[in-house]
């Protein structure tokens, strides 16, 4: 018995041993003239012979290194730092010896960088600096005048939506920065529109590619936010002179397509400038290779655009920036829309049948200057001011037939005829200020951002609605709303270091904002042939006033590998809403707690885990107060309420992501949401078709989602895919009839991209998405509404000798609740020409099939629509394009 004991005990320790020891190669590594500690340096372990890379690591603040659990085996470990000379130490790791320690190295400045290991064919793909993501563009192979759109598609984890907007691990990129600096910013802490920049930039001028979370100007990550920022490096030989494009294209059915940028980079500024008119329904410019942007282009309707963007940034000073940015649009849209509406009442549905013929047109121009001042080291100041301007002019004719009861029974029949002038003018202005003090981490930050905007509208409306009975209901209205805005708003947090790992924050937050709505209405006088009757019932003077004031009070962590916060802030609400016509005032006065925590865990070098649980006021949109949104159409009266209440959020989000040096991405996270106050709808529909709606405060909303991304580049192969799949799953509360409708939302998406350039001869790129939707209404017994959208992407690009180039694109569409689908095909044929390819023919087909279409399907808490659109049919277009400034030398990575 003793034995076997003894036996079982010794097979235990032995398993215990086997299972749990790990293998380690750790150490420090220090600056040798300073004895400093190297932060960032290059942990690299190959094979012995250098040809193949196992494992990758880089040095903290301390200068310590791990790498962790490397397989069994002789290898050589390369330590190297930018400016130093490397240092080569052969490991070995044996059963015996499952630990390698490197105590004390160090490296010696030097002027040749990475001696001897830059290992083009086995290098790392991605590299980690710090808390920044870094991708090297000469690792993914592009063609002649291709835009940097065409290269972030190879990057492994940063993918490109239907509609062109940018996104890494699933998490959306709102801003995109070159050398650091904001192009075409409109607000503090922005820098515009990514999806513009991509377009304008060529590949061919790009080194680095970075990505990281967003920061504020404090340098901390906001919580309640789960946003990334790209920053693109440019080549040093690019850094010279102007470089740019300019092109025009003409073609069948007057189509016309012109544009033009040109860019200046230098280490103290940057200037891009672009232009560009068509009448083709894009934002591409004729040389662009971006045919993937087409699946945003089969846009309702004809479209002639003409758009130019001026964006500069300067270094007056060593220690003061300014960035500005100017934009002016034109754009005119005519269109014909068909639109099928199914209301959901509790016991039955009705339906909306209507076709609209429609006219936009709208010209607006905004500027925005930003200066960034740091007289010191512990000193920065930020101000910035935003104006815009736009006028608007829309008119539709509008069609109409109500159907309803068992037998779709015509229960209204009419048309609608509306115009609308509208004039918007809005000016913001805001400041930071942040001072780091002479003791270590304590700090003051204060912000104040001023906002006021002003629009005037004149609303023609007039309606013949005939109803079952036979009895006409003419409606000949002129409304004119006037709306006023201002909001002020200031922020002052302080730090206090309490130890070298602990930090006491406190803040103070005050937001006021003011609205006024003067509306005047008028009826039709057919003895006076003009509007001369006031209509009571939709003339008012009305006032909302918000103001919210929150003190908070937390404890921050920082202990290397683990960030914490937590924190507590008490939060004063007051809603006054009055209505100066009829003399009724309401208000509103909430007092609660929110609490907030957060842990982000930093697993190795390549993982980590992020959590947090927030709890955040939610002000209701100010359009929703109003007494009065819209009159567009008499049978369908939308209400404003001024008696909302603000609301409450509670959010969960867990998020962990991970990389490896051969080029795969991982991302995981979780979101969850559950509402207070939420604002929700409540319809009420009559027997002749007519619908009120106004919002209203419901409880028990929440919502669910999932997100799961992957992303692998095949160096060898120049294949890059990536797959994102997230499941949103939302529950809302509504009212139908005075009926209390739960509607909950089940919306799946899958989507796949892959680029793949085969020996710089053939380049082919894929994208699909396929989207599952579907409703379930309590009210009339769990009914449930489902539809799938299809929406498959596949461009071939053709590099044939004498600089041909021949390509396709087929975009193929299909809606299971239309019950229609079709195929957008594309094809061109271009020639470089002059000894640098600087010259570019063209001739571009567009819709080779005719079968384009415009298709969309909705599914709301209290209604299924599907519409329809015209688009844009059929053209060929031939465009010549010069490209202008210094190319720079071929990249490895670059086809000939």
């Amino acid at each position: 018995m003793n034995k076997s004991v003894l036996t079982l005990t010794i097979l235990f320790i032995f398993l215990h041993i086997t299972l749990f020891a790990q293998r380690e190669i750790k150490g420090t590594v220090y600056e040798k003239d300073t004895r400093k500690p190297l932060v960032g340096a290059s942990i690299l372990l190959f094979t012995v012979n250098k040809s193949i890379l196992k494992a990758q690591s880089l040095s903290d603040e301390t200068g310590h290194f791990l790498i962790h659990n490397p397989p069994m085996g002789e290898y050589m470990l390369i330590i190297s730092f930018m400016g130093f000379e490397a240092l080569h130490l052969p490991v070995s790791l044996t059963e015996k010896k499952q630990t390698v320690t490197f105590d004390y190295k160090q490296l010696a400045r030097n002027s040749i960088v990475l001696s001897g290991i830059d290992i083009k064919v086995n290098k790392p793909l991605i590299a980690i600096r710090k808390d920044t993501i870094e991708f090297s563009a000469s690792d993914f192979q592009t063609a002649d005048n291709a835009s940097l759109q065409n290269l972030m598609q190879k990057v492994p984890g940063l993918t490109m939506d239907m509609e062109g907007n940018f996104f890494f691990q699933g998490k959306p990129i709102k801003d995109l920065y070159v050398d650091g600096r904001p192009i075409f910013q409109n607000s503090p802490n922005g820098s515009g529109d990514p999806k513009k920049i991509a377009q304008v930039l060529m590949a061919n001028m790009i080194d680095k590619i970075q990505v990281a979370d967003k920061k504020g100007m404090d340098g901390l990550i906001d919580p309640g936010k789960n946003e990334k920022v790209i920053n693109i490096t440019i080549k040093k030989e690019m850094k010279k002179g102007v470089n740019g494009a300019a092109g025009a294209g003409y073609g069948t059915d007057g189509r016309y397509n012109t544009g033009a940028n040109a860019n200046m980079f230098r280490d103290n500024k940057q200037v891009i400038v672009m232009a560009n008119s068509n009448n083709a329904n894009t934002s591409r410019n004729p040389f662009s290779t971006d045919e993937a942007t087409n699946l945003n282009e089969n846009n309702p309707g004809i479209n002639t655009a003409t758009n130019i963007d001026g964006s500069a940034s300067f270094d007056l000073t060593k220690k003061t920036k300014v960035n500005f940015n100017l934009f002016r649009l034109s754009n005119k849209a005519n269109s014909d829309e068909s639109h099928q509406r199914e209301n959901i009442l509790p016991d039955s549905n009705f339906r909306y049948n209507s076709t609209t013929q429609k006219e936009t047109r709208l010209n607006g121009t905004a500027g925005y200057v930003d200066l960034e001042m740091q007289p010191d080291e512990k000193n920065k100041i930020g101000i910035g001011v935003n104006i815009t301007s736009s006028n608007s002019h829309s008119s539709s004719q509008n069609k109409y037939i109500t159907l309803g009861g068992s037998h779709n029974d015509t229960i209204n029949t009419g048309r609608i005829i509306n115009t609308d002038n509208g004039n918007n003018r809005r000016i913001n202005f805001s400041t930071q200020y942040t001072h780091q003090f002479k003791k270590q981490g304590r700090a003051l930050n204060a912000s104040f951002r001023f906002e006021q905007s002003a629009t005037d509208n004149d609303q023609n409306n007039y309606s013949l609605n005939n109803t079952k009975a036979a009895v006409s209901d003419t409606i000949n209205q002129l409304v004119k709303p006037r709306l006023g805005y201002k909001m002020f708003s200031a922020n002052v947090s302080y730090v206090e270091p309490l130890s070298k790992i602990l930090s006491l924050n406190t803040s103070y937050n005050f937001t006021n904002t003011t609205i006024d709505n003067n509306q005047q209405a008028f009826d039709y006088d057919n003895i006076k042939n003009g509007y001369n009757i006031i209509n009571k019932g939709l003339t008012f003077s009305f006032k909302n006033t918000n103001q919210v004031q929150s003190v908070s009070t937390g404890l921050e962590m920082n202990k290397g590998k683990i960030q914490s916060m937590v924190s507590l802030s008490y939060n004063i609400n007051n809603s006054t809403s009055k209505n100066f016509t009829n003399g009724v005032n309401y208000q509103q006065k909430i007092n609660y707690f929110s609490p907030t925590f957060s842990l982000s865990y930093k697993i190795d070098n390549y993982k980590d885990l992020r959590v947090s649980l927030i709890s955040m006021p939610t002000i209701p949109e100010r359009s929703s107060l109003m007494p009065v949104v819209s009159t567009e159409n008499p049978l369908y009266i939308q209400l404003g309420n001024p008696d909302l209440k603000p609301g409450y959020q509670n959010q969960l989000f867990i998020d962990y992501r991970s990389f490896s040096i051969k080029g795969l991405t991982f991302g995981a996270s979780l979101i969850g949401m559950l509402q207070d106050n939420a604002v929700s709808t409540s319809v009420y529909s009559d027997s002749t078709g007519h619908q009120v709606s106004k919002p209203v405060n419901v409880s028990g909303t929440y919502s669910f989602l999932p997100n799961l991304s992957i992303g692998k580049r095949f160096a060898k192969s120049a294949l890059t895919l990536n797959y994102n799949i997230a499941l949103y799953l939302n529950r809302n509360i509504n009212y139908v009839n005075k009926i209390k409708n739960a509607t909950t939302n089940y919306t799946l998406n899958n989507s796949f991209s892959g680029s793949w350039m085969y020996k710089k001869l053939l380049e082919f790129n894929a994208m699909a998405l396929i989207q599952y939707n579907g409703n379930r209404y309590s009210i009339q017994n769990n009914a449930y509404y489902d539809f799938i959208d299809y929406k498959i992407y596949l461009s071939v690009n053709s590099y044939l000798p004498l600089n041909i180039n021949v390509g396709t694109a087929a975009i193929y569409n299909s809606n299971t609740s239309l019950q229609q689908q079709f195929t957008l095909l594309n094809g061109w044929i271009s020639k470089t020409f002059l000894h640098d390819k600087s010259l570019l023919a063209k001739l571009y087909a567009y819709d080779l099939l005719r079968e384009n279409k415009s298709l969309k399907s909705a599914l709301a808490p209290t209604y299924l629509e599907r519409a329809q659109f015209t688009v844009l049919s059929q053209y060929f277009m031939l465009s010549m394009t010069y490209f202008f400034g210094k190319k720079g030398p071929k990249q490895p990575g670059e086809a000939q």
